[in-house]
């Protein structure tokens, strides 16, 4: 895991770091969707998710959060009858 938290920091490091805009880097965790990504708070929100499922390396996805709604929706169960 430290490891590919380290590759997304890299990579996020060389698409960011040098840019106009400042960011705050977050680690977030959502352990119920087995998800974790670098977090870039910012004027806009970049991801770096580094662990998930068995993806094999590290990008930006600009599809993150709607992925999370996704998955987070899939998981809720409707209520049992009454």
């Amino acid at each position: 895991m430290a490891s590919r938290l380290a590759e997304a920091a890299e990579l996020a490091a060389k698409h960011y770091e040098a840019g106009p805009a400042a960011y705050e880097a977050r680690v977030l965790e959502i352990p119920s969707l087995y998800m974790s990504a670098l977090w870039l708070h910012g004027h806009r929100d970049v991801f770096f998710p580094f662990l998930e499922g068995t993806q094999s390396t590290v990008n930006e996805d600009g599809r993150f959060t709607s992925r999370v709604f996704d998955l987070a929706r899939k998981r809720v169960r409707p209520a049992a009858p009454a």
